[in-house]
């Protein structure tokens, strides 16, 4: 037996009536190992359905002692001869009904779509700094920012996720000059989008997901070198599962999601100028993002909870000044996650959560430089390296316009 429509009354193979009835099902071996229930949420203690209705007055072997709702619950149960009828009866008691392992890879999930948001702050963060770099703004104040990359991560969650992710952000900002400070502000528009493969056991999940949103930023800095910047951003994020729920007989149930999200940085820091070509950046920065719950239904109704990312970043960045058009640098940060936990309910019974809270360290290497002295434009080329609670790889290149 595989996927079998639960009846509260009648035969699912009446014997004597179907097209079976000159079959003999008498003294047949009977394999329940992979029943999974349909067109039901929750099964109560001892209920009984017939599988075969005047089977015969003999069975073989039976084999099975579990049972399966859709791709949410499970619990024990097997089949018996009664009279002539083959019967099957659960045993749903608090202790014995759970929700099946895989509902697990429904948070796993969730947390792909956080970590997509996460990978974002470093956007947010890069248009930020390259709006406010010395040389990078026109003679209006005004300057454009672009950037695009990607990268491959695999982050733990208890099990663990392989993502690869593109992200871009398009920014314009304005920068004013005092005597003792500068000022920048500016918006954005912001988007990233990526597959991924979750890994819970012996079991494998696809699917991909896009957010699309934008925001506004801001950075103070004295003439010393201090510095405060911050930024808010929100928009929506769209999760397209393909695999991530099976039945019991191995057929994949799909799903999609919309959720908003938003979130907020805030960075403080000093620039030390170690010598005419040389600057040192220290600094701490903190990040925030919220996604919001969402419900769906894949063979059975499922319930995620509100997935918040809460990381703090300390670290520095050394910049050597080639010449008036190329800059390198290479920077060394420690990140930890406070936050990060995805749980939900399947059919209402709580699902095992999915973790992503814990430390990781960032190393950074790039490149500023300018096409050519009377160019309008300034390129960034960087990678960056985590090791740590996430590892992986990533990439971008940015552009400043200097209207």
């Amino acid at each position: 037996f595989g996927n079998v429509e639960w009846k509260d009354s009648g035969a699912l193979i009446a014997h004597a009536t179907d097209t079976t009835k000159n079959i003999n099902f008498n003294g047949a071996a009977v394999d329940t190992s992979n029943i999974n229930f349909t067109n039901i949420k929750e099964l109560e203690a001892n209920k009984q359905m017939t599988l075969v209705s005047d089977f015969g007055d003999n069975v073989g072997t039976i084999t099975g002692t579990k049972y399966k709702v859709g791709s949410t619950l499970q619990g024990e149960g097997k089949a018996s001869l009664v009279g002539e009828d083959l019967i099957f009866t659960t045993d749903t008691t608090a202790e014995k009904m759970t929700v099946q392992e895989q509902t697990h890879n429904t948070v796993m999930g969730a947390e792909v779509g956080m970590a997509a948001l996460s990978a974002g702050n470093d956007f947010v963060g890069a248009a930020t700094e390259g709006l406010a770099m010395a040389g990078n703004t026109g003679t209006d104040g005004m300057a454009t920012y672009a950037n695009m990359g990607g990268g491959s991560m695999n982050v733990e969650t208890g099990s663990h996720v392989k993502t690869h992710t593109w992200n871009a952000i398009l920014a314009l900002g304005h920068k004013n000059e005092k005597k003792l400070s500068t000022t920048e502000y500016g918006a954005f528009f912001e988007y990233g989008t990526g597959n991924y493969s979750t890994f819970n056991g012996d079991e494998r999940g696809d699917g991909s997901t896009r957010y699309t949103g934008g925001g506004i930023l801001g950075k103070w800095q004295k003439n010393n070198g201090f510095y405060v910047e911050g930024s808010l951003r929100a928009g929506s994020i769209h999760d397209d599962a393909n695999n991530v729920l099976r039945d019991a007989n191995g057929n994949p149930y799909s799903y999609t999601t919309d959720a908003t999200y938003w979130g907020a940085h805030i960075g403080i820091g000093r620039e030390i100028k170690l010598n005419k070509t040389a600057v040192l950046d220290l600094y701490a920065k903190y990040f925030y993002n919220h996604r919001g719950s969402v419900s769906f239904d894949a063979g059975g109704h499922y319930d995620l909870g509100a997935v918040e990312s809460s990381v703090l970043r300390v670290g520095t960045r050394y910049t050597v000044k080639q010449n008036d058009n190329i800059n390198y640098y290479g920077g060394l940060a420690v990140e930890h996650e406070f936050c990060g936990r995805a749980s939900g309910f399947a059919d209402g019974v709580a699902i095992r959560g999915a973790d992503i809270s814990g430390t990781s360290v960032r190393g950074e290497i790039g490149a500023t430089f300018r096409p050519g002295e009377k160019s309008n434009v300034t390129l960034d080329l960087n990678l960056s390296g985590f090791a740590g609670k996430k590892q992986g790889l990533t990439g971008g290149l940015s552009a400043v316009f200097h209207i």
